[in-house]
């Protein structure tokens, strides 16, 4: 491997101009599928990787973007950072990733060192309401919560899914299977949850039945252990027979305390879960969930980062929206056994 080849020594080997080399990296540009796999050849035969800090000093930007996530374990959340990173890179910007462990201090911590790293701009998947934390003034996209509305933020996206609207469809669904009482199992100080808690008293007030405390399952803990003890903690003398579960390890985590009451799913307590993850659908049973669109969400969120980070908005004006993404339910046989291919409903 030559360490000191040149892009003016790729473009003379592959045959071509130094511009379209430098289009071809940067992904910018025409050029042809054979000029781009030739030029990529060379460039692999002879190590050469782009220097992107050098780049940055050329064109005044930072080719890096921030990525914060609350738990890198979770499936939906790494399913949905791997569509925006994978969107991202195909533009030329590569990702850090910052686990917060959805611990404030950690959060604070990660956005210092974003900011003294200078990325072009972030993804924020969680935040907690501190006007005071000195956020830098970049692009930032948000998930799934209200972002605090702070002074000199210039570029401010909120992404987020219609939770109202999944909690709603699915304790419609199990009020329309006939389930009488139906409890849900929620974490009240999570964003998403608190939304699609006010989707679960729609739907019980629409079908005249009022919304009970007792039928509230709080859990701490997002986890499978949490929800199989709440459900074990709370069941009382008159059980539900529906269980509205507002993320995918409660719905396991449910099923499972379900059974160990020696109950049966469908026939004795019905069940509908959140993020249809493919744990949900190799359960025994397997769960009726509320589908959230992975990869819209993500190339909706790298969209609007991508295009506030080149087009940045005029100085002294500021731009703030929100987009609600649609979701749906797809039918599996917690809610009744199905002799047909599942449906999926919406809207």
């Amino acid at each position: 491997m030559d360490e000191s080849v040149s892009i003016r020594k790729i473009a003379e080997l592959a045959g071509v101009s130094v511009a379209t080399v430098s289009r071809i990296i940067n992904k910018k540009g025409r050029y042809s599928k054979e000029t781009e796999r030739r030029v990529h050849e060379i460039m692999d035969a002879y190590g050469y990787v782009p220097n992107m800090l050098a780049k940055g000093l050329r064109t005044n930007r930072n080719m890096m973007i921030g990525i914060m996530l609350p738990d890198i374990t979770g499936v939906y959340f790494g399913d949905v950072a791997s569509v925006i990173q994978s969107y991202l890179f195909r533009h030329g910007y590569a990702s850090i990733f910052c686990n917060t462990g959805r611990d404030k201090q950690m959060e604070l911590e990660c956005i210092r060192i974003l900011q003294s790293q200078q990325v072009a701009g972030i993804v924020h998947f969680v935040r907690h309401n501190h006007a005071d934390a000195g956020f830098i003034n970049l692009p930032t996209v948000y998930l799934d919560t209200d972002p605090a509305r702070e002074p000199n933020r210039e570029q401010v996206v909120n992404v987020t899914c219609d939770n109202v609207m999944g909690g709603y469809l699915g304790t419609k669904r199990l009020l329309e299977a006939g389930c009488k009482r139906v409890a849900v199992l929620t974490t009240p100080t999570n964003y998403t949850h608190v939304k699609r808690l006010e989707g679960y008293r729609k739907a019980l007030r629409e079908a005249g039945f009022e919304p009970e405390k007792e039928l509230i399952y709080a859990v701490d803990r997002v986890s499978i252990k949490s929800a199989r003890e709440a459900v074990a903690a709370n069941w009382g003398k008159d059980r539900p027979d529906g269980l509205m579960c507002l993320n995918d390890s409660f719905g396991i985590g449910a099923l499972k305390g379900v059974l160990d009451l020696g109950l049966r799913v469908p026939e004795d307590v019905k069940i509908v879960a959140y993020d249809a993850s493919d744990m949900l659908a190799a359960s025994n049973p397997a769960i009726t969930t509320i589908i959230q669109p992975k990869e819209l969400v993500g190339e909706t969120i790298a969209r609007e980062l991508l295009r506030m980070m080149q087009d940045p908005a005029p100085e002294g004006k500021s731009e703030e929206h929100s987009i609600v993404i649609p979701v749906t339910l797809l039918e599996r046989d917690s809610v009744e056994m199905q002799a047909h291919a599942p449906r999926i409903s919406g809207k």
